[in-house]
């Protein structure tokens, strides 16, 4: 397999996001974001509600995983203004608009087989790197404490200029949806030092939900260690999947380029914008409007 095969939705068996559609997980993020927990004929995702209006808005993520194709009828029939959706399964409706780049992919790492098969789906230059990082005595192993999670996500805050770079998550939601069993977090350390992580959730497919890794503060060595330990001890514990995440190749070419190393697959991944009909959506868009807050392209 290489970074340029395109597989079917139906190869993979479920969405890279299977967890966005966990009622549990779900409870915890719409809690900590002060978002309401809502449902439509099967399909979970959170909503901001307005008293006596509704839902002004929403997000979903992956309802394929739940209920199949039928997802876009659920949430065309749904009461809210407008729905941001995340989904890897292609949709032609009236009410629905995609504003993903046409390249967007979600780009995952085949797990199956033993630990020699998935090292040889890597390429040279990645397999190259694990060596030479093992060599020179970078160690990777899972979190066992909250105070290294604290540390952890200080460095990903330092890496990302504050979330500017990309989003990390808020530090005590990190701590919830370890503390109820949801995520796993591996670290890599140099001399002692932690000086990179991953925080992956998900069941079947893990989901790398956020990484990072300070090649400085180990003279330059390169992550894939990190990734490489984190995919076996995932495949070792039953996962099928590893999901880098979703980009747009054209848009990220360095960093379409950084995860081919791992030999993903491509999954094409799209991000809708539903709005439903009704008085009650059409005056919650209305609404979003004049507020300047509704998705755009």
């Amino acid at each position: 397999m290489t970074g340029s095969l395109t597989v079917d939705p139906a190869d993979i068996g479920s969405s890279p996001w299977e967890m966005f559609q966990d009622a549990g997980f779900m409870e915890i993020c719409s809690r900590h974001y002060r978002w309401r927990s809502a449902e439509w004929s099967g399909v979970r995702g959170v909503a901001r509600n307005l008293p006596l209006l509704g839902d002004l808005r929403a997000r979903v993520f992956g309802p394929e995983a739940r209920v199949g194709a039928q997802w876009s009828d659920a949430l065309a029939a749904a009461r809210a203004g407008c729905i941001d959706v995340m989904t890897n399964l292609s949709v032609r409706h009236p009410l629905f608009e995609c504003i993903s780049p046409p390249d967007l992919v979600s780009m995952l790492v085949d797990l199956r087989g033993d630990r020699d098969v998935l090292f040889s789906r890597f390429e040279g230059r990645a397999r190259k790197a694990v060596r030479r990082a093992q060599r020179e005595g970078l160690v990777v192993e899972r979190l066992e404490n909250s105070s290294e999670l604290d540390e952890l996500h200080a460095l990903l805050m330092r890496l990302t200029g504050g979330g500017q770079l990309y989003e990390v998550p808020p530090l005590p939601l990190m701590h919830m949806l370890r503390d109820a069993g949801y995520a796993r977090i591996y670290l890599a350390r140099w001399r002692s030092e932690v000086v990179g992580g991953i925080y992956v959730v998900g069941a079947r497919i893990a989901h790398g939900y956020v990484s990072g890794f300070d090649a400085s503060a180990c003279g330059g060595l390169p992550g894939s260690l990190l990734y490489w330990e984190t995919m076996a001890a995932e495949a070792d514990a039953g996962r099928e999947w590893f999901d880098l995440g979703a980009q747009s190749p054209a848009a990220q070419p360095g960093l379409a380029l950084a995860k081919r190393a791992y030999g993903p697959v491509h999954l094409p991944a799209f991000r809708y914008i539903v709005r439903p009909r009704g008085l009650r959506p059409a005056l919650a868009r209305r609404l979003l409007s004049l507020r300047g807050s509704e998705p755009r392209r």
